[in-house]
């Protein structure tokens, strides 16, 4: 059976003008061969939906928001993945889809904006989000189901714009983000008219000592990572050895932070590197490099040289580590950590307390230990020193210096 169809002499329409008696009376396959046929006319073009390839139709329209601009018009298949707040990348632009997708059986038809600028924050766990965002000085009010009005704001405030998913969600008022080079604190949330998308209504606000201004985020916590394995390391030819490393975020340690995590060697006929895993190819060296992806294209990195030999000599090394000050009556854990060539290696070492002269002390006294830690607790102020010397070789030794603290 041939369902009669009503289109508008501009087959590009909505769904309203439907069911209206035009004078091109067209069938449901002959207006979806139009539409074929005009995706590939001079308003068709190839575009990615959240992520998916898609020939799509698009037409510029006024602009509710900016009277002086135009904006656009989309025309999918109905085979498409567009959606409220789908992000459209049309010719390296980004676009939000700011309309609910409208059908008439032939395609689907929605309004988007060009994303003028992109929302930056930084998470708990260190993670850095960016979004796609549409920041105006007029905000959308919906005066029934196709038109809509922009209404202007107060001075220092931004109506904006971004797609609704579980991270936008989290936004909450008096988080403050930079738009261009200014900083601006959220007032206003509007996340359930249309769904899909966060209307946010954002006041300028002055700039804290933690805001980047490089990376343009919010109260920035620096992220770095750290190579366990000190700057150099010593490998036999065919041996292997996996490297390890600390996230840190400011001073401290996180855990399952969610990065991505990549790994370089300098030159792969001297050492591979497989997901932080080396091994030792031929004698020479090469720099190995643990990279994180902090955001788009922008990398925080640390790097250690590798020598490969055919064989090596132990090279035994003590480091240790604890607090130089021992509070009056109290105590304090110190480590001590062999290294061989600059391998952490599992040695044990004895402990004791000497005066910074080599001599017996009474200063402190060990009131615990194993073979790699101790605790010393502080008898009497003054200045007194550890010594850790290895127990399979006593020539091995390091000392470390400590301050007895006294009651004032």
């Amino acid at each position: 059976m041939v369902i009669p169809m009503n289109l508008h002499n501009n087959w590009a329409t909505d769904t309203y003008l439907f069911g209206v008696d035009y004078e091109n009376n067209l069938t449901i396959s002959l207006a979806i061969e139009r539409f074929e046929k005009q995706k590939l006319s001079t308003e068709g073009f190839t575009v990615t939906i959240d992520g998916t390839e898609e020939r799509v139709a698009i037409q510029e329209h006024s602009n509710p928001l900016n009277a002086d601009k135009l904006d656009k018009k989309l025309f999918c298949g109905l085979d498409s993945v567009v959606k409220t707040g789908s992000l459209v990348i049309w010719d390296y632009v980004n676009y939000l889809v700011s309309s609910k997708p409208q059908s008439n059986l032939v395609y689907f038809t929605s309004k988007i904006y060009e994303c003028n600028t992109t929302l930056r924050w930084q998470s708990p766990s260190g993670l850095i989000y960016e979004y796609p965002c549409v920041a105006n000085k007029s905000a959308l009010v919906k005066l029934d189901e196709i038109e809509t009005k922009g209404i202007t704001l107060l001075q220092g405030q931004l109506y904006l714009i971004i797609s609704n998913d579980v991270i936008t969600n989290l936004i909450d008022v008096d988080n403050r983000f930079y738009v261009g080079n200014q900083v601006y604190e959220i007032v206003g949330i509007n996340s359930v008219n249309p769904i899909g998308i966060i209307e946010l209504t954002a006041s300028l606000n002055t700039k804290n000592p933690d805001d980047n201004d490089t990376y343009k985020i919010c109260n920035y916590q620096p992220i770095s990572i750290e190579l366990i394995d000190g700057n150099s390391l010593l490998l036999l030819k065919d041996g292997t050895k996996t490297l390890g490393y600390n996230i840190k975020m400011g001073t401290e340690v996180i855990t399952n932070p969610g990065f991505t995590i990549t790994w370089t060697s300098s030159d792969n006929t001297v050492v591979s590197i497989n997901n932080g895993v080396i091994t030792g190819l031929n004698v020479g060296s090469a720099n190995i490099t643990v990279s994180l992806e902090l955001m788009d294209n922008i990398y925080i990195t640390d790097l250690i040289t590798i020598t490969v030999k055919n064989t090596i000599v132990d090279n035994y090394t003590i480091t240790i580590s604890g607090n130089y000050e021992i509070p009056y009556n109290g105590s304090e854990i110190y480590t001590a950590t062999v290294m061989n060539n600059g391998n952490i290696v599992t040695k044990n070492v004895t402990f004791s307390v000497l005066n910074r002269d080599s001599t017996a002390t009474d200063k402190c006294s060990i009131i615990s230990s194993t073979g790699t830690q101790c605790t010393i607790k502080n008898n009497k102020s003054g200045y007194a020193m550890i010594k850790a010397v290895m127990v399979d070789d006593v020539s091995i030794i390091q000392t470390f210096n400590i301050w007895l603290k006294g009651v004032i």
